[in-house]
């Protein structure tokens, strides 16, 4: 098939959540055999305003997307463009929810705009893919549940897999992601002072920092080097205060690596018993001890639940929709 890839950010430049989703899912297209184009503004995104008033120039410009047999949006405002019926738009998130559900956010006149353009895409489009169960139950009180179909993202099996491991009496925990309060960096950093000092903590993500006792933090690294570190580890954390259905996630339990991880967003949908551990939000004691009991799990049975999540299956799940 040949197929149009839509997205506001321009894949190159950003490595977020959901340029990482595009990219992984136009490599699994490629190598079933499909033509892609990603389709960008072609523009740096710099912040929320330039995101915004560059996605709404680039639908004023004429594009025309008739030649493909399929258009995929990762775009609410881009969704726009497309004249074509056969359009699947994927739903990373919903601005509409956290608009009625977080209180004490901040929102901008933008963020009017972008709910706007939600309402739209939902009510235009005939094929809605949600990352989550969550997410789509939230969706299914603006418009028909019978458009909408829940494909999680995925992982390359191939790229995050197991290696064989030295025998430590050290446990490593990781962490991979921004440092900050929603990720719940600081739960996790105040988890250690309950967990015997054998434990410590690597923190990829952010500025490389000067090192405390028991954490070190890595900086920034490559996607390609992740596996590296979720297989030198016996635990992979993610104590978020809120998620959408989180890639690594699903990388650290292709590489055999167990999760802890709070029941927020999609996570409940893809953290199994054999997988990790779920724990309540804000409770760094109780995160203690679900990281303890995690890491006895055994390694194989957590890189068997993510095979089920294999890109290839994924992108073939999507081009279904779309037929």
């Amino acid at each position: 098939m040949n197929i149009a890839i839509l997205t506001a950010s321009d894949p190159d430049q950003n490595v977020g959540g959901v340029e990482l989703y595009i990219k992984e899912l136009t490599n699994a297209l490629k190598k079933d055999g499909h033509k892609i184009d990603v389709i960008s503004p072609k523009k740096k995104i710099g912040g929320h305003l330039s995101l915004t008033w560059t996605t709404l120039r680039f639908c004023l410009t004429s594009h025309d997307l008739s030649s493909y047999d399929l258009v995929i949006s990762n775009s609410h405002s881009l969704r726009l463009i497309t004249k074509t019926k056969r359009v699947v738009s994927i739903f990373h998130g919903s601005g509409l929810q956290r608009f009625f559900t977080d209180k004490k956010a901040y929102f901008s006149p933008f963020t009017y705009v972008d709910a706007a353009f939600e309402v739209l895409d939902l009510i235009l489009t005939e094929r809605i893919v949600c990352i989550n169960e969550r997410l789509k139950k939230f969706l299914t009180k603006i418009e028909n549940e019978s458009k909408m179909h829940v494909i999680y993202p995925g992982v390359d099996t191939e790229q995050f897999k197991p290696k064989k491991r030295t025998q430590e009496t050290a446990k490593k925990i990781l962490f991979v992601g921004r440092l900050t309060k929603s990720k719940g960096f600081a739960d996790l950093v105040d988890a250690l002072n309950y967990l015997p000092q054998e434990y410590s903590l690597i923190a990829v993500g952010g500025d490389e920092v000067k090192e405390v006792p028991r954490i070190k933090y890595a900086g920034k690294i490559s996607h390609e080097n992740l596996p590296a570190y979720y297989n030198i580890c016996d635990v992979f954390c993610l104590p978020s205060r809120s998620e959408g259905t989180p890639l690594t996630l699903l990388e650290a339990m292709a590489c055999g690596c167990p999760v802890v991880a709070t029941p927020v967003g999609g996570i409940p949908e893809i953290v199994t018993y054999d997988a990790g551990i779920l724990t309540p939000v804000g409770k760094p004691k109780k995160l203690a001890e679900s990281i303890i009991e995690a890491a006895k799990k055994d390694r194989v049975r957590v890189r068997n639940t993510a095979l089920k999540y294999s890109w290839r299956q994924i992108a073939r799940t999507i081009i279904e929709v779309g037929r």
